[in-house]
């Protein structure tokens, strides 16, 4: 008859030969993705997908705000708890999250220079022959797959019976990303890399502050959170003339060119509406100031 003891140690050494052999499973598959990255054999990969995504991320968003406007969102307090928990967690996994791409991104793209020997314009002006391969362009998949894991954001936000500031904005943002992040690797675009760095380093911003603001924290540099989104934007928009003037004036051929001038007017719309914003916020704050003087 076996004893506690031994059974115990076979359970122990078992456990190590399975805990190992998932580790190498992994390592090897997730490794070999990585180096061996594809978009054209991506999962999602597909242009229906976006659409159909935003499709989907709207008429929920319909029917919960109708049940918003007919009173029948109320729920108790104690599933009103809940979910404040699921929003802190769901805001640090992507505040971190972001900061993983954006670092990631930078390694790759610190690689790629090495290797260009010091031309670094394909990073505004990508050259015609580039395909989405390798791991640079698998950190832009990562990218492009977090978009459809922020929908979440208003779900969560309305499922509490409230919709999210700037609702408008919101939806519209998040019903249009997913394309535009498919576009990037779709058509290797021009200025991708930058676009996908100031996002990443804004989310990662912008998500640990919900995050905080969800425990009811209030950071003292929560007024710039706005003025971040303008700035990167504002960014956008200035290199976007930068490469079109490049284009127009020196013949330069440039890699998705056509979505270049879609994430141009994409962004226009939203320097816009953020802007609209932020001068809406400082005018209520001069407001205040002078009925508190």
């Amino acid at each position: 008859m076996t004893s506690i003891p031994n059974l115990l140690r076979v359970i122990v050494q078992q456990a190590r030969r399975n805990f190992f052999f998932v580790r190498g499973y992994l390592s090897h598959h997730v490794g070999t993705m990585y180096a061996d990255f594809s978009w054209s054999t991506a999962p999602l990969s597909h242009w229906t997908v976006p659409l159909i995504m935003a499709v989907i991320y709207n008429v929920i968003v319909f029917n919960l705000s109708s049940r918003i406007d007919s009173g029948a969102a109320v729920i108790s307090p104690a599933t009103t708890k809940t979910l404040y928990k699921l929003q802190q967690g769901h805001n640090l996994v992507l505040s971190l999250g972001s900061l993983v791409m954006m670092l990631g991104t930078i390694f790759e793209l610190y690689r790629r220079s090495m290797a260009s020997n010091g031309d670094n314009w394909w990073f505004v002006c990508e050259d015609m022959a580039t395909q989405s391969k390798g791991p640079l362009f698998f950190w832009a998949y990562i990218y492009y797959l977090s978009k459809f894991y922020e929908l979440f954001d208003t779900l969560l936000q309305m499922i509490k019976g409230r919709r999210p500031p700037s609702y408008f904005l919101h939806v519209y943002h998040h019903s249009v990303v997913m394309y535009m992040s498919w576009g990037w690797l779709e058509y290797s675009m021009s200025l991708m890399w930058a676009g996908l760095l100031f996002n990443t380093l804004v989310h990662t911003i912008m998500y640990y502050y919900y995050f905080l603001k969800s425990r009811g924290v209030s950071p003292w540099w929560k007024r710039h959170v706005t003025t971040i989104q303008v700035l990167q934007f504002s960014v956008s928009v200035f290199l976007g003339a930068l490469l079109c003037h490049d284009v127009i004036w020196k013949g330069a051929q440039c890699s998705g060119l056509s979505f270049v001038c879609f994430n141009l007017v994409f962004n226009l719309t939203l320097l816009f509406q953020f802007a609209s914003l932020l001068i809406g916020k400082s005018g209520q704050n001069k407001i205040g100031s002078k009925r508190s003087s």
